[in-house]
């Protein structure tokens, strides 16, 4: 497994400290230097930023072996995801664990809050993406999701029957390969803090572990983790519930 930091940031002013988050997660990860890269970025070119994401994230997709990618805010999972699409995997999918569904109209170079939407514009199969613990939705992406028919597992439903939730992921996966992106704003507030939009009635650590623990195990080929925001309250407590996470799964 490979771990690339990709600071990449483009959150309308609203989550420049999510930029400091891959050097913090990946100095606490017991991981060979051999086995870490980054991808340098500027934040304030825009246009170079997508396009340097996409090309070096095209160039390791490529490659044999899994890709674990910290952020940097959701933004980055568009160009990361065109050139999952392009590397033309067997059946590519999606499995989004969001509190948000990101998809408002999207601009020209697409922000935290529409990736998803410019994703699935630029060919993602909709039926081969799956949102999970989506839990504040606005009406234009709710008619949005309704229309293009995106299945969506609510945090309730995870809630009610964690493993039932699980079983879906497991059906869901068979005979793609995944990418999977994890923003931690999925996550209860009282273990993840420190994100630039956290909600309410999050994903526990208990529930987390489990799903973590049945993610291992699916074809996955990217992992993104994103939205940890160093600038905000609760970093200490956010980082150690990432560590557990991803300690699970690498």
């Amino acid at each position: 497994m490979i771990i690339i930091k990709v600071p990449g940031v483009n959150g309308l002013g609203k989550t420049a400290g999510t930029k400091s988050s891959p050097d913090l997660i990946v100095s606490n990860l017991n991981i060979k230097k051999s086995y870490i890269k980054e991808i340098l970025l500027d934040n304030s070119n825009l246009v170079e930023q997508e396009k340097e994401i996409f090309n070096e994230m095209l160039s390791n997709i490529k490659k044999p072996g899994k890709l674990m990618v910290i952020g940097g805010d959701h933004s980055i999972s568009y160009p990361i995801g065109k050139a999952f699409l392009q590397s033309k995997m067997k059946n590519p999918a999606l499995i989004i664990f969001d509190a948000h569904p990101d998809c408002m109209p999207p601009m020209e170079n697409p922000t935290h809050e529409e990736w998803l939407r410019a994703l699935i514009k630029h060919k993602f199969p909709a039926d081969n993406i799956l949102l999970i613990g989506t839990r504040k939705i606005e009406p234009e992406e709710k008619l949005y999701l309704e229309k293009n028919q995106i299945k969506i597992v609510s945090i309730d439903e995870i809630k009610k029957d964690t493993n039932r939730i699980i079983q879906k992921i497991k059906e869901f996966s068979e005979n793609k390969t995944v990418y999977i992106s994890f923003d931690i704003d999925v996550l209860c507030h009282s273990i993840a803090p420190a994100t630039s939009y956290p909600e309410n009635k999050g994903i526990n650590l208990k529930e987390a572990i489990e799903i973590f623990k049945a993610l291992k195990k699916i074809n996955w080929k990217i992992f993104d983790i994103v939205e940890i925001n160093a600038e905000k309250p609760g970093l200490k407590e956010t980082i150690k519930t990432v560590l557990i996470l991803l300690k699970i799964i690498i």
